[in-house]
């Protein structure tokens, strides 16, 4: 499984009570390697059948960029006022286009309309290997990154090979914090987001249909997508969209 629970992000109307934060101060250790630096998102979500957090981020190693996510469902809960501290089980991550089931325990606590301190560490049963992530996170009202944040992150990933990041991961990730999200699995989902009429930093760009997506870069004057001429994801002028968007296409604006 390469989403685990994130893949409930895009559709909050399963959410009973639902918060998201983003930290930009935290670290993964993988085993006894050294702490790695790593952004993105944390979720603590309260459906109608399960209640569960989740935490996505990036792992970079010299070349080496692999996303990485895990899932908890929560065991406890407690609030006083607008803090809270939850306790969780780790239950299935992702490393890279990898699925784990794991084991381990998470600890999330904070102000709702603050901030979340994540703590814990998940061990994968297949392989043995143990993960420890601890992060900062600040409230968000959205479970997506604004455009101009969405812009820089999606430039981490220019140089990345296709095969890894086809079109629509390239959104995900610079939009949600995870590429691998389930239920979005091509570029038509973002057909539905509302058209814009020049092209700002973290626009989307979709092709009309549906076969092609990108993302305006922090510049506005370029754009980052999965070139599937050159097999990676590139930095081009945005004089070349109409190159790889032979049926036409719109600028697409979010939260």
């Amino acid at each position: 499984m390469r989403t685990l629970f994130l893949a409930l992000l895009a559709l909050a109307v399963f959410c009973e009570e639902f918060h998201y934060f983003h930290y930009k101060e935290g670290q993964i250790i993988v085993d006894k390697e050294k702490p790695v630096k790593s952004t993105g998102p944390i979720f603590v979500e309260f459906l109608k059948t399960i209640n569960i957090t989740s935490i996505a981020g990036m792992h970079v190693s010299g070349t080496v960029y692999t996303p990485w996510a895990f899932g908890a469902k929560i065991i406890s809960y407690k609030k006083e006022g607008e803090n809270f501290q939850v306790i969780a089980n780790c239950t299935e991550g992702a490393w890279g286009l990898k699925s784990m089931k794991l084991i381990g325990q998470i600890r999330v606590s904070g102000q709702w309309l603050k901030n979340a301190n994540f703590q814990g560490w998940c061990a994968d049963l297949a392989t043995k290997k143990n993960y420890t992530v601890q992060a900062e996170g600040v409230y968000s009202k959205s479970p997506l990154y604004n455009p101009p944040e969405a812009a820089v992150r999606a430039q981490l990933l220019v140089g990345q090979t296709a095969e890894n990041y086809q079109p629509v991961h390239v959104l995900n990730f610079a939009a949600i914090g995870y590429p691998y999200v389930n239920m979005i699995k091509n570029c038509t989902f973002y057909l539905q987001f509302k058209n814009a009429t020049e092209a700002k930093p973290g626009y989307f760009i979709v092709g009309n249909d549906g076969a092609h997506c990108a993302i305006v870069d922090k510049e506005g004057d370029k754009f980052i997508q999965s070139n599937p001429a050159k097999k990676l994801v590139t930095l081009n002028p945005v004089s070349m969209i109409k190159d790889f968007f032979k049926n036409g296409y719109n600028y697409k604006v979010y939260p």
